[in-house]
């Protein structure tokens, strides 16, 4: 009798072939249990110990992971270089050949119109402009026709000329930087430092200003990073547009102080500000106080028209008297709703915007 290819031989002990049979599916999930557990332990070990065994395979998805954050994208770090320029405030002659030493080394700037318009910081301009030498990209170095410096900001917007380019009137088109349009907490940024691209993080929002009482629209905000930096250095996002400059070592002025003054030196070749013509300080740079309770909002120190000294603006348009939401696209000749303190009364009242320019 032939019996079924599934069946023991009639000389098998039925309940040892069983045994048998679990024996050898436990061994095998035994054997796949330890090369799980082994790859998995390898895998942890690689992330909590790096260095661990001397290679870099377990922690390959680590390692990517935080150097495409520590690097920008190569071609948006291509893009923006094409867009960065060297300042010096002069060139010397040595031997018939105009160099440029780093003694006259002013700072970076950045391309903001495609008709030759840069900005950079620098707070205390040095020198005559119209000694200033500018290196594009490429080698070009361009003379500067205009600056406009801006106090209030310590942002300098210069326009450049060439000699070669005027003398056969031609036309040279710019590239342009984009401007950032958030700046949150916690966003990736990459700061412009010897010529590698660092990162850094926002980590808050502070108010800063030299000099109190100020005029009501003075650019205070500051973004805090959490390393420190060179003043003027250019500070972009990971798309590789604009998110301000450094004004100290951990602080950045931020993108919206250079899109408030364009249109002003794009139209007029001017700094202007829009303002209610008031002199004061926010509650955020120093605290106001009224009977025992602090108050927030702008302290008018020197009035004007329907606001007198001693005025507290608490609300404009609805939102807090903060300096962004007070001055965020507001423009000249508008009207602004404001709340006001007076004597410990609340008013109501309707201001016309005015223009200060410089």
């Amino acid at each position: 009798m032939v019996l079924p290819p599934h069946l023991p031989p009639q000389t098998c002990d039925i309940k040892r072939y069983h045994q048998f049979q679990r024996l050898k599916i436990l061994l095998v999930a035994t054997v796949f249990g330890l090369v799980a557990g082994l790859s998995g332990a390898s895998m942890m070990i690689g992330w909590i110990w790096p260095g661990f065994g001397g290679g870099d395979s377990w922690v390959v998805s680590q390692r990517l992971g935080v150097a495409s954050r520590n690097q920008l994208e190569e071609r948006v770090a291509t893009e923006v270089f094409e867009r960065v320029a060297e300042v010096y405030s002069a060139g010397e002659i040595n031997r018939g050949v105009v160099t440029l030493p780093q003694k006259n080394y002013l700072g970076q700037a950045t391309v903001i119109s495609s008709d030759g318009w840069l900005v950079l910081y620098l707070p205390r301009p040095v020198g005559n402009y119209r000694v200033w030498q500018v290196v594009l990209p490429g080698g070009a170095v361009y003379d500067v026709d205009k600056f406009l410096a801006d106090k209030l900001s310590g942002l300098v917007f210069l326009h450049l000329i060439s000699k070669e380019t005027e003398a056969v009137g031609g036309n040279v088109q710019f590239k342009v930087a984009g401007l950032a349009d958030s700046l949150d907490i916690d966003s990736d940024l990459y700061v412009l430092s010897a010529d590698t691209w660092r990162l850094t993080t926002k980590i808050n929002d502070a108010n800063f200003s030299e000099n109190y009482p100020h005029l009501d629209s003075v650019p205070t905000g500051r973004a805090v990073l959490d390393a420190d930096f060179n003043v003027g250095q250019i500070v972009v996002n990971n798309q590789g547009r604009l998110a301000g400059f450094v004004t100290d070592s951990r602080l950045i002025l931020p993108f919206q102080y250079i899109s408030r003054l364009l249109p002003g030196v794009l139209n007029e070749q001017k700094i202007i500000y829009p303002t209610l013509g008031l002199e004061g300080w926010y509650s955020d740079e120093q605290s106001i106080a009224i009977a025992g309770q602090t108050v927030n909002g702008f302290f008018v120190s020197k009035g004007a028209g329907e606001l007198r000294a001693g005025d507290i603006i608490v609300e404009a348009n609805g939102l807090l008297a903060e300096n962004d939401k007070m001055w965020y696209n507001v423009k000249a000749d508008e009207i602004i709703k404001l709340k006001v303190l007076r004597a410990g009364k609340n008013l109501d009242l309707e201001v016309k915007i005015l223009e200060k320019k410089f």
